[in-house]
């Protein structure tokens, strides 16, 4: 399993960081146009595993954290390869202001030393949700669950938040 590296946010964190307990999950299915597999793990809440965090695209679970895809991985295709994307590693959420298509998009970003990689966005509604309190800070997120097809990695998905410090633990 990989190991969980630590990455500055500058978040304001709430006064105890959320645990997300990670459960190994791995398999494939077949989405029409052939296999696509997945590998990674499925948060939960609680430690007993019996509170799993809901896939919502549209609404945080908790307040300012969410798990879901990352959209338009599509148009960065080869940066998704990298092992900044691989299961486990952190990525930065990044508030874009000035993004002319969407003033409240939020770019996920992974790094590899000093160098940054934007792969794709927070879905729109989530990211529409957590304008107010994104403003001005850099969110986190863990990567989860990878999905490939062929050989390649094609989807993410990612537990996020803002103001809330993640800390992730195998189960």
């Amino acid at each position: 399993m990989p190991i969980f590296r630590k990455k500055q946010s500058t978040a304001k964190p709430s006064a105890s960081p959320l645990t997300i307990h990670l459960m190994v999950d791995e398999g494939t299915f077949d989405e029409g146009t052939g296999d696509v597999s997945f590998d990674g793990f499925w948060p939960y809440l609680d430690l007993g595993c019996t509170r799993r965090m809901p896939f919502d695209e549209l609404c945080p679970d908790e307040p300012r954290v969410f798990y879901s895809n990352v959209a338009g991985v599509s148009f960065h295709a080869g940066q998704l390869q990298l092992s900044c994307f691989d299961v486990g590693q952190v990525v930065a959420l990044v508030p874009e202001p000035t993004n002319t298509a969407d003033t409240n998009a939020i770019q996920v970003v992974g790094s590899i030393g000093k160098r940054m990689y934007p792969t794709g966005y927070v879905p729109a509604p989530i990211a529409r949700q957590l304008a107010g309190v994104a403003q001005g800070q850099t969110g986190q997120g863990i990567v989860v669950q990878t999905f490939s097809k062929g050989g390649a990695r094609v989807g993410l998905r990612i537990v996020g938040s803002f103001g809330r410090v993640l800390q992730a633990k195998s189960v």
